[in-house]
């Protein structure tokens, strides 16, 4: 194999130069035709060493129709507040959470989208916050970990209520061959 391949190499050294692009191509044309998009050409190569695959995209191995979690556990009160700043959002949990709160009247003023953080407002007795854990102001001493995607709200008065949010795993998700959970 060795002196065959040497062969090669000093007779014609562009065929191998030429073979690996050409094999990158059709991989790459099968793979698009089976919906897998590869973006590098080396990508392929790096393939080989993957053992584990962590999808995290809503709606990867999900519906992406993410509901409110237990809905009827939060106080109506509670629940209009966040409803007032989600409803201002066009990010997915902020849609969710708004369509379980139903029809609700923003008493909040000033109201501000940090993209990647969250949403904050001013009511009457100070600035609330709804969005990320850390954006909150979540200390790491509340442990709400679990399989859901959360958003948490903190009120004018400082209060931290976590809203939890499922999503049904797509009928397909089995079939891309990994062990799925309900994360969404």
């Amino acid at each position: 194999m060795l002196n065959g391949i040497a062969v090669l190499i000093i007779t014609c050294p562009c065929a191998l130069g030429l073979a690996v692009p050409a094999v990158q191509v059709v991989a790459g044309g099968r793979l698009l035709r089976a919906g897998i998009l590869v973006k590098s050409g080396d990508a392929l190569e790096r393939l080989a060493e993957v053992d584990t695959v962590v999808f995290d995209k809503t709606g990867t191995l999900t519906t992406g129709a993410l509901r409110l979690a237990e809905p009827e556990r939060y106080i109506e009160a509670t629940l209009a507040l966040a409803c007032g700043l989600a409803r201002e959002s066009r990010h997915p949990l902020s849609r969710a959470l708004a369509a379980a709160a139903g029809t609700c009247v923003a008493t909040h003023s000033n109201i501000r989208e940090v993209p990647g953080y969250g949403l904050s407002g001013d009511t009457g007795s100070g600035e609330i916050r709804l969005g990320s854990r850390a954006w909150v102001g979540v200390g790491e001493d509340i442990d709400a970990t679990g399989t859901q995607a959360e958003i948490w709200l903190r009120d004018a008065a400082g209060i931290l209520t976590r809203f939890g949010f499922d999503d049904e795993l797509r009928a397909d998700a089995a079939e891309s061959g990994v062990i799925a959970d309900k994360r969404g």
